[in-house]
């Protein structure tokens, strides 16, 4: 019975301590570079510029070539290899961070200038953050274990552009409703 107290224990202690490593910053040279805040971003900057790479990284993420290395390269090289790979998935998967830090910020000022804003609209956003950000921890780990993390890294992308529709239709709706009350108005003003 004691044992299984101390394994539990050290389960416990070793998911906490892994936690706690994931949820850290990741240090300066594999995190995206961090602009100077901004007080009015532009809203180019709005938008979701990291997720339309994914195809690159897809190809980039390919087991075809490690496999091909493997057989072709000592094993330094496909060490340093490895690293780079893993470097350069980290800093999309930063990017991805990024953009989806700008859509929510988007969605948030399309959802305050909306009419019909309503607690449906805002807990949906709050899920979807909580979704993202659980599986943006469990592709970081899988990273970090070198394990492929190619379906994570579509899902997350999926979900980018899920949440860049959605505010693309609020934003057309708002659009649609702006028009017909400048249209209501002018016709107020003619007759």
């Amino acid at each position: 019975m004691t044992g299984e107290i101390i394994l539990f224990a050290t389960v416990a202690l070793l998911f906490l301590w892994l936690m706690l490593w994931l949820l850290r910053e990741p240090s300066e040279k594999i995190s995206a570079p961090v602009p100077a805040p901004v007080e009015h971003p532009q809203i180019e900057e709005l938008f979701a510029l990291h997720c339309r790479y994914f195809p690159q990284m897809r190809q980039v993420l390919m087991r075809e070539d490690e496999e091909w290395l493997r057989q072709r390269a000592a094993a330094p090289v496909l060490r340093r290899w490895r690293a780079e790979r893993r470097r350069v998935a980290e800093q999309f998967l930063a990017g991805l961070r990024e953009d989806f830090r700008h859509l929510t910020r988007l969605a948030r000022a399309v959802a305050a200038l909306s009419p019909q804003l309503s607690e449906k609209q805002e807990a949906e956003l709050f899920w979807l953050s909580v979704r993202f950000k659980g599986l943006y921890l469990l592709v970081h780990l899988r990273l970090r274990l070198g394990i492929s993390p190619l379906a994570g890294l579509s899902r997350l992308t999926e979900m980018l552009g899920n949440l860049a529709a959605g505010i693309d239709e609020a934003m057309a709706s708002l659009e649609q409703a702006a028009l017909a009350k400048l249209r209501t108005h002018q016709a107020g003003f003619s007759s």
